[in-house]
């Protein structure tokens, strides 16, 4: 989900490098996030 939010960031910005690494971040954060919601 993340990295469908970094790639249509990334098709905006016209820059899908930026906006892939983008989307990993956030994926990673939102997987921390739920991680620690579920413990």
């Amino acid at each position: 989900m993340g990295v469908a939010i970094g790639i249509l960031l990334g098709v905006l910005i016209k820059h899908l490098d930026i906006g892939i690494g983008l989307g990993i971040l956030v994926g990673v954060v939102i997987g921390h996030i739920s991680t620690f919601r579920n413990n």
